[in-house]
């Protein structure tokens, strides 16, 4: 009787676990450095005790290039709002060995006023 009473204490409280795959969405000001062929690179701006990273994105959605023409050389060096996440993905590299790799995703992307 007491392993049917675990047995349906475990079932009950599994079936309200859930796992969450949900990617923490970064917002950060980035200046806009250009496209060079392969990727989309960004420069966040920014505040005091914080270093400036240059993020590229590989993969952009084809709304936000209806937006925004990030091929152009016309928009270099302007401000934007950009929301993105950070996916790990799993490749195979040149010896065949198997490594994660961080990929970042560009979300959102809005014009910045300065």
């Amino acid at each position: 009787m007491k392993n049917y009473l675990l047995v349906l204490v475990s079932i009950f409280t599994l079936s309200f676990t859930t796992v969450t795959n949900a990617q923490d969405e970064i917002t950060a000001t980035a200046v806009y450095n250009g496209f060079n062929g392969e990727s989309y690179s960004f420069t966040t701006v920014v505040k005091e005790n914080e270093k400036a990273k240059t993020i590229e994105f590989s993969d952009v959605s084809a709304e936000i290039l209806k937006q925004f023409d990030l091929k152009s050389d016309a928009i270099k060096g302007e401000h934007f709002f950009i929301t993105y996440v950070v996916e790990t993905e799993t490749t195979t590299n040149d010896e065949g060995e198997e490594e994660d790799v961080e990929v970042y995703v560009l979300k959102t992307i809005k014009e910045a006023a300065y």
